[in-house]
């Protein structure tokens, strides 16, 4: 997904449902293709699961990337 996705911006995490170490959010992001996809770029809106380490909450930045890809390809498509 990184070799495809440029670049992600977190604008929004909203819809927090926290149940001890884990959490659901709905994360919205502006994901860009890279270079060989023509850079273009678009928000996406999906629903992530976060967990807390080390007493912050983190998500896995790889399936953001494939949550956002996926919501891209179907836009272009």
């Amino acid at each position: 997904a990184q070799a495809v996705v440029q670049s992600i911006e977190v604008k929004t995490i909203e819809d927090i449902s926290i149940e001890e170490s884990t959490a659901t959010a709905e994360v919205t992001a502006t994901a860009t293709w890279g270079a060989m996809f023509g850079g273009q770029s678009a928000d996406e809106t999906v629903t992530m699961t976060l967990t807390k380490s080390d007493g912050k909450w983190k998500f896995d930045f790889n399936a953001l990337a494939k949550e956002l890809m996926s919501g891209l390809t179907s836009m272009m498509s």
